[in-house]
């Protein structure tokens, strides 16, 4: 029988109390050491079930029925040592893929020209074009490289955490090709239409990273064997943020046509990959 991991965790107790949990139900769940942190695992054939109460636990760790479990079981500790990892740039490497890091690092060094003279000419290098009707498309590149444009640090800083998170556990589950596709996609089609229902001043990864919400939930939902999964209340927190742009209550400039068109982008390709599994 085939034993998979379905979940990474970092707190030991956390990963104790699904394992507990489970096995009042009967199934059994371990927990192992893994490059990333803690892996949780199953048997193949348990994935389905496994994977439904996973969700429901992550949604609402808390509630007093996994408590019970502990105490039924009889293990209020875990038998296991979890060593974390010392080094934050090791960490963040080991959540990541080359494609993540790589448009991390790209991002960052676009920003920081900013600080040393030079963010004119690298952003005007790389702004969307002013006029489709007059563009020199030999400057190609500029259909995708609004996507990695940012106008202040926490911009920066909010958009790099979830493609880290997100785009990194694309990457590692299903490759760089899988989440390459994405990102010119998510990266190219949302600049067009934010293009031509806004204009051509915007910038940032969110409409990438809208584009992963709702392909990662999309198989998550409906391929969970493939181990790529968020909690539904994630892709409720970014349609509510994204109604709120629409609404202009919030102080912000938002590319609110790209991040729908980002959202729209991920939710189609995550129902094509989904698709294709199903042919296999």
């Amino acid at each position: 029988m085939q034993v998979i991991s379905f979940a990474i965790v970092d707190n030991p107790r956390f990963a104790q109390t699904f394992i507990d949990y489970m096995l009042s139900l009967q199934v059994t769940v371990k927990m192992q050491q893994g490059d990333d942190g803690i892996e949780l695992l199953c048997l193949e054939q348990q994935l389905a079930v496994v994977q439904q109460q996973w969700q429901q636990f992550i949604n609402n760790p808390n509630d007093d029925k996994y408590l019970q479990a502990s105490w039924d079981v009889g293990t209020t500790s875990p038998n296991f040592k979890y060593v974390k990892t010392s080094s934050y740039w090791l960490k963040i490497k080991r959540g990541a893929g080359p494609l993540t890091l790589m448009v991390m690092l790209l991002c960052t060094v676009i920003f920081a020209s900013i600080f040393v003279g030079l963010g004119n000419q690298v952003y005007d290098s790389l702004f969307f074009f002013n006029d489709l009707s007059k563009a020199d498309f030999s400057q190609f590149w500029r259909f995708f490289t609004p996507s990695l444009l940012h106008f202040s640090l926490l911009h920066l800083l909010m958009n790099l955490l979830w493609w880290w998170l997100l785009g990194g556990l694309v990457e590692r589950k299903l490759g760089t090709k899988e989440l390459g596709l994405l990102l010119l996609a998510a990266g190219i089609v949302p600049s067009l239409l934010q293009y031509y229902l806004v204009g051509p001043n915007f910038g940032g990864l969110s409409g990438v990273v809208f584009g992963l919400f709702g392909y990662v939930w999309m198989i998550g939902t409906k391929a969970p064997k493939l181990g790529v999964a968020i909690p539904n209340s994630y892709l409720l927190f970014v349609i509510g943020w994204m109604v709120l742009g629409f609404m202009e209550v919030l102080d912000l400039n938002m590319a609110n046509y790209a991040h729908l068109g980002g959202l729209i982008v991920g939710l189609l390709q995550g129902w094509l990959k989904v698709s294709r599994q199903k042919s296999q």
